[in-house]
């Protein structure tokens, strides 16, 4: 997962010291937004996936052992369903 420059310098503080509010703060939002880059990139590789199943031919669906009614099942899904 990439992460922001950012989150490396706000590391989590030593037992021996509290993290600053603003720290704690950077932190909540580095996560979120780590958390909402990968929530795309799976949408995106869903999206990409089921595209290109649903171009591949008969023979090729035999080779993998799907039928074209599976393709359709699939690639009739929105992106955020898994």
């Amino acid at each position: 997962m990439n992460h922001y420059i950012a989150s490396q310098s706000l590391s989590t503080p030593s037992s021996t010291q509290s993290a600053h509010p603003l720290a704690r703060f950077a932190h909540a939002i580095d996560s979120f937004l780590g958390a909402a880059m990968n929530t795309l990139f799976i949408w995106d590789r869903r999206h990409r996936d089921r595209l290109h199943l649903a171009s591949l031919d008969e023979r090729m669906l035999r080779d993998i052992g799907i039928t074209g009614a599976d393709v359709q099942h699939e690639a009739a899904k929105p992106f955020w369903r898994a």
